[in-house]
């Protein structure tokens, strides 16, 4: 037999939470909690929990992204524009500014030190303080970046809402999609792995590339879902200190179901509501 054992605990709104609708989560260098919600920012040092609002300074309330740079900064994304916090000081950017479209899905920094904006247009780069996009003119795919991730290649990694996993060398756009083995072009998370493998989150499941981009393998039903939701649309994909795979998986279409899976090498565990376990 094999076990996974996870113990949850649960914070809403009552515990501190500025609003209970969390779109994105990210854990800065203190091990403090960064939560980006549909009504602000709340931040969790273990004991207390700080709001942050467009009161505060941030350009708007409904957080898309999150994510924290190797200084310390905080960068959340919204609708309206990107918004940094170097601790004190809230700081936004819009198109104005060169972002290539205000409405942003996903926030990373690269090994470089440059950081990557995913956005309903295409993707837009911060190199210190200088802006440059990305889009359709430029060879990515119609319908936006959802999420961008970096091999020991130096390589970038882009999943394109609508058109597959792009790989970009810093000078062409590859798109791999059905004819290279993607399971489903509708790309929501990407994970480069300590091996260089890609593990590409779409919305019927996670399809898994090797070091050489080679298509290795699907994996479409971590999470048991009722009839006839059997796929499993992945929303986010990341790897722990350990080594294990989770994946956040949601299905919103006639009904609401959900969870999460966590992958061991051997073996998908997946929990749900009723925090029950079971292995498959």
């Amino acid at each position: 037999m094999n076990s996974f054992s996870q113990e949850f605990t649960n914070y809403t709104e009552t515990d501190g939470l500025i609003d209970n609708s969390v779109n994105c989560v990210a854990v800065d260098g203190n091990d403090h909690l960064w939560f980006g919600t549909q009504n602000g920012i709340s931040s969790f040092d273990g004991t207390t929990w700080t709001g942050y609002t467009t009161s505060s300074g941030i350009i708007d309330n409904a957080i898309s992204a999150i994510a924290v740079m190797n200084n310390g900064d905080i960068w959340v994304g919204t609708d309206f524009g990107a918004s940094k916090y170097d601790g004190s000081v809230w700081t936004s950017y819009t198109e104005a500014d060169g972002i290539g479209d205000n409405r942003i899905n996903h926030i990373a920094e690269g090994p470089d030190g440059r950081i990557w904006f995913g956005d309903y247009d295409g993707v837009s780069v911060l190199d210190g303080a200088v802006w440059s996009s990305y889009n359709m003119n430029d060879g990515l795919p119609f319908g936006g970046i959802n999420y961008t991730a970096f091999d020991s290649n130096s390589d970038i990694w882009l999943g394109a809402g609508l058109g597959g996993l792009i790989k970009f060398d810093g000078n062409t756009f590859e798109a791999y999609s059905e004819n290279e083995g993607l399971i489903n072009k509708k790309v929501r998370s990407v994970l480069v792995d300590n091996q260089d493998n890609k593990w590409v989150g779409t919305a019927e499941g996670v399809s898994v590339f090797n070091s050489a981009n080679e298509w290795v393998e699907h994996h479409t039903k971590m999470l048991i879902l009722p009839p006839p939701d059997t796929l499993n649309p992945v929303e986010d994909i990341v790897m722990d200190s350990d080594g294990n795979i989770w994946a956040g998986i949601y299905v919103d279409y006639l009904v609401t179901e959900g969870g999460i899976s966590v992958y061991n090498a051997d073996y998908w565990y997946d929990f749900d509501v009723t925090s029950y376990c079971r292995w498959q």
